[in-house]
């Protein structure tokens, strides 16, 4: 399965109507070392650019997870609760922080938010000219 990446830094892999989403590589670097992860309720129902959880790390106190697809929280990823550090790690891997059923009923919403996710390549030109932007922070 191929990575999409969306504006907020998160990835998400589908397979089916499934959608497994984590934070990219590069947050997780600009996040520092986390300390804990404040995971989303199984059964929770979540909007595009709602919060999927909270991150607390070293350098970002509080980096709010948002969501990029409609969904329904149906598996989270309990290894985090004790070792939040996996984020750190293998933030696209083995730190996968929940898997959401997406609703396929509505294939024109599922449309526009999948065609707002780059592809690796595309969220790497993003990170390059967001980097080089004069307004950066």
């Amino acid at each position: 399965m191929t990575a999409l990446y969306s504006e907020s830094h998160v990835w998400m892999r589908m397979d089916q109507n499934i959608a497994t989403l984590g934070i990219s590589k590069y947050i997780s670097g600009m996040m520092g070392k986390t300390r804990y992860v404040e995971l989303p309720d199984i059964g929770a129902k979540l909007d595009r650019d709602g919060t999927l959880c909270t991150v607390i790390a070293q350098i970002i106190p509080r980096f709010h997870v948002l969501t990029p697809l409609t969904g329904k929280v149906i598996e989270i990823n309990r290894r985090l609760t004790t070792f939040p550090e996996i984020l750190n790690v293998d933030p696209e891997g083995d730190g996968w922080i929940a898997r959401l059923e997406i609703p396929t009923y509505i294939p024109r919403r599922l449309r526009e938010e999948l065609e707002a996710l780059m592809e690796e390549h595309a969220y790497h030109t993003h990170l390059l000219r967001k980097d080089k932007s004069p307004d950066k922070k």
